[in-house]
């Protein structure tokens, strides 16, 4: 009997045993699955900030846009007549392109940046151009305010409309005209 005792007194312990090896191996499972569930909503999350972080950008793509739409852009832009240009070009004291070409968005005008290469020492003359809706494409030199006609293989001075030349460097032969709206 005592044999039988010690016998049921070791498969008790056994039995405890295994039950501590079950419940641990549960219990790891557990935490696992945890762990991973864990692991997953951290991924869940980056990807949601990098999707808020997008749409952000697009956000401030599209205040960007609007803000372009409300200070006058190519959306809002028209032609104008010549008359408007000509007194657009009498008004504005601007005597950089930049500063030029803002102006006459900020009034609705469409005008362009216009590069007039001219050969002789590859000299850049920096001018405006509108295409007007009466009189097509028309050209004004922004330092001096005199309207050009500028074309390729023509003298400069030549292709001065109104105005006086003011240096000898455009005495030249135009090479080609840039035009970017």
């Amino acid at each position: 009997m005592i044999e039988r005792i010690k016998g049921n007194k070791m498969i008790i312990v056994l039995m405890v045993i295994l039950l501590l090896i079950l419940s641990s191996a549960s219990m790891f499972f557990f935490l696992l699955e945890k762990e991973n569930r864990y692991r997953q909503s951290q991924e869940d999350i980056e990807n949601f900030k990098s999707e808020i972080l997008k749409i952000q950008e697009l956000l401030n793509d599209n205040n960007f846009t609007l803000e372009k739409l409300k200070y006058g852009n190519e959306y809002l832009l028209h032609n104008p007549l010549f008359e408007e240009t000509l007194s657009f070009i009498e008004k504005d004291t601007e005597t950089n392109a930049t500063d030029v070409i803002e102006n006459a968005k900020s009034i609705g005008l469409r005008c362009a940046y216009v590069q007039i290469i001219i050969s002789e020492k590859l000299y850049v003359k920096e001018s405006i151009g509108f295409e007007t809706v009466d009189e097509g494409m028309v050209y004004f030199d922004i330092k001096n305010d005199y309207q050009v006609n500028p074309l390729i293989d023509s003298n400069y001075k030549e292709c001065i409309i109104d105005g006086e030349l003011q240096n000898e460097i455009y005495n030249n032969t135009i090479k080609d005209i840039i035009i970017i709206w």
